[in-house]
């Protein structure tokens, strides 16, 4: 996951079609939530993944992105990977998330997250899914994997977030 540094000196550069020309990926986008409690070690990189309490956000007040685009090191070539291996297309390390957590499907405008048998858990806005199970999503979506809730955005989305626009239509928060 990065921070928004880059993306956020992009923003206040150009204009919102340049943005979405030059970021023409989804993105998954972690917002700040009021800090709860967390456990110390919880975010450290390891080999195995980790069972945790659903219960906590791993980074409070961090607003944090992820690209959402193909790796050419990834051995699946009709999906994304989602999770901890750096093969992954989006690479999220924190040893709660599986090595390869779950899997994205992108045909056309149609979207498919499916859960890869995760220890901590694939959510598709707060519901579970099966083990091994698939839900059709779509942007605005909040995706979970273990604690980390992220929501599903498009450049035109981050860059609004970025320059402070909050649509009426979306009801986010604007960031600062």
């Amino acid at each position: 996951m990065d921070d928004l540094t880059e993306y956020l000196r992009k923003a206040r550069g150009v204009t919102q079609a340049t943005f979405q020309q030059l970021y023409p990926h989804y993105f998954l986008f972690k917002h700040a939530k009021a800090a709860m409690a967390s456990r110390s070690g919880d975010h450290e990189i390891d080999y195995a993944t980790r069972a945790i309490d659903l219960n906590f956000d791993p980074m409070p007040n961090v607003m944090q992105v992820v690209a959402v685009k193909k790796n050419p090191d990834n051995p699946f070539p009709d999906r994304l990977t989602i999770g901890r291996a750096t093969n992954c297309d989006v690479v999220i390390r924190f040893a709660f998330i599986s090595k390869v957590h779950a899997h994205l499907f992108v045909q056309g405008d149609k979207l498919t997250l499916r859960d890869n048998k995760a220890a901590n858990g694939t959510f598709h806005n707060h519901k579970k899914l099966d083990a091994a199970g698939s839900r059709s999503i779509k942007l605005g979506d909040t995706l979970g994997f273990g604690a980390l809730e992220l929501e599903l955005i498009d450049a035109s989305r981050l860059y609004q977030l970025l320059r402070g626009v909050s649509p009426a239509s979306q009801g986010a928060p604007a960031l600062k």
